[in-house]
């Protein structure tokens, strides 16, 4: 397996930690494979329904229910970070295996 990639959550300057990522993504090519999580209300990503398909990589205020979701991880909800960093919905879409984690631990399903 080739080499992966995530935007850095604890940067200190969350916009610039966008844009470098952005830079990275162009500097290697695109995406080759990306695994996207899919919310229940439809969310790809971190993107809450209508943010436009377009967008690149941003920083996004999670949504009380999101962040609901996320508390057992983090072990209550006073612990689940406000913000995140996210790629924007469109940025699987070029990559030739689009992939998403279905919101039940099932597994894995590609996308074509």
């Amino acid at each position: 397996m080739g080499t992966h990639h995530i935007p850095d959550a604890n940067a200190r300057d969350p916009g610039a930690e966008c844009r470098r990522y952005e830079g990275l993504i162009s500097a290697h090519g695109g995406i080759d494979l990306a695994v996207l999580g899919l919310g229940p209300n439809g969310h790809i990503a971190f993107n809450e329904p209508g943010t436009p398909f377009e967008s690149a990589t941003h920083v996004v205020t999670l949504s009380r229910e999101t962040r609901l979701r996320e508390a057992p991880r983090f072990g209550k909800l006073e612990e689940v970070p406000e913000k995140a960093i996210t790629m924007g919905p469109g940025i699987g879409a070029p990559a030739p295996s689009p992939a998403h984690r279905d919101p039940q631990p099932k597994g894995f399903t590609v996308l074509r």
